[in-house]
């Protein structure tokens, strides 16, 4: 009997310990995209995203999001010439979601300049003659 109290116990407390750490992650991902309702515009939203980078240049990350949908396109502010690298790993995230993150963690904004245009600001960016 105090065998099966115990277990009962574990199995408790590995299912709380998950429910804290994986359910927390979600909180903060619901909350990204939540902090950029400008987000809500986009056709596509909940169109999959899958792209994995190591090291990579922010605006090919970008570019590689771009070509999820056809719908779509980035443009950049004047005099940007490349941006710093960045990890990501976007494995079955929405367009919404996806584009959320990178402005939480890099920095960036959007603005639509047209229906299916999105105008890319934000201090990751690098900026040249």
């Amino acid at each position: 009997m105090r065998k099966r109290i115990r277990a009962t116990a574990l199995a408790v407390t590995c299912l709380s310990l998950f429910l804290i750490l994986f359910g927390s992650s979600a909180v903060v991902a619901g909350s990204a995209a939540d902090k950029h309702p400008e987000l809500d515009k986009l056709k596509d939203a909940n169109t999959e995203v899958t792209v994995v980078f190591k090291q990579e240049d922010l605006r090919r990350v970008l570019q590689a999001i771009e070509r999820t949908t056809p719908k779509l396109h980035f443009i950049y502010e004047n005099g940007v010439k490349s941006a710093k690298r960045i990890s990501c790993s976007f494995e079955h995230v929405t367009l919404k979601e996806a584009l959320a993150q990178l402005a939480e963690e890099h920095g960036l904004t959007y603005m639509f300049t047209a229906e299916d245009t999105i105008l890319v600001k934000g201090d990751a960016l690098v900026y040249g003659p």
